[in-house]
């Protein structure tokens, strides 16, 4: 091959390589229990602690800047939403338990439907009435490739086909899928009031095309990390948290006095 033809072959190659985030349908969460003592009231009277995260069941493992990154969304999602709610810091929470006692509570926390009152004497001191943590059930990464052609038809200036130009593109994805339980207690009588489950999936793609056939795939992207992929679940479950009704405005009549209303 001349060094002419290399030239050509190259540009005839199209070998672009792009990154994407595409966020998979859309995010909600499900209450799945709901204890009758968990009003609205008792959510706004009560501080509510933020316990902490756990992995459950074969979900992998979360590292513990990804951990914080959760706990700190979570923290910011209701400072923001429900500012009527108190609200008593993870950093607060580990201080009065010790981080490796407030580690093993979190596991406890994130599967079992009791946790004695005991256990959480120290959070009661500080204050709180519930406590929230958060069980990650699922968290998995999938990598695969696939294949597409983007084929058109050539036009001459009279609008006559006069050829065809195939697109071959080849595509590297990564996606993360997570799925997770938002469990809050009653720290007085160690028993569940309320479970929230939500789930998510991001992926990162990287797109080789060409003119020539397939391409080799290309390498794949970094995987969305476990944090990002749950900001939608996370602003979803603090949605769902029991809320007074706002109340309605009462209806103002044009022109109609209190006497004309008495009078009916």
């Amino acid at each position: 091959m001349t060094k002419r033809e290399s030239i050509l072959n190259d540009a005839r190659l199209l070998a672009v390589a792009v990154s994407a985030s595409l966020l998979f349908g859309c995010v909600s969460a499900q209450l799945t229990h709901l204890d009758p003592s968990f009003t609205p009231t008792a959510l706004n009277d009560g501080a509510l602690a933020i316990g902490g995260v756990a992995v459950t069941n074969t979900a992998e493992a979360i590292s513990d800047r990804q951990n914080d990154s959760i706990i700190d969304y979570f923290e910011r999602e209701m400072l923001d939403r429900r500012p009527e709610v108190a609200l008593i810091k993870h950093k607060v929470v580990q201080t009065a338990l010790g981080e490796q006692v407030s580690k093993q509570l979190a596991l406890v926390g994130a599967v079992e439907e009791e946790i004695a009152p005991e256990r959480l004497a120290a959070l009661v001191s500080k204050g709180a009435r519930y406590v929230v943590f958060v069980a990650v059930t699922y968290n998995t990464v999938d990598r695969y490739v696939t294949n597409n052609t983007d084929a058109r038809n050539v036009y001459d200036a009279d609008g006559k086909v006069t050829g065809r130009t195939v697109k071959y593109v080849t595509i590297a994805q990564a996606k993360r899928s997570v799925t997770a339980e938002y469990r809050i207690f009653d720290v007085t009588t160690g028993k569940r009031v309320w479970t929230s489950n939500s789930s998510n999936a991001r992926s990162r793609s990287r797109i080789a095309n060409s003119r020539e056939g397939y391409p080799p795939a290309p390498e794949y992207g970094a995987t969305p990390t476990v944090s990002r992929v749950m900001r939608p679940m996370t602003t979803a479950v603090v949605k769902e948290l029991p809320a007074q009704e706002k109340a309605t405005p009462a209806e103002i009549l044009p022109n109609v006095t209190t006497e004309d209303r008495a009078d009916g």
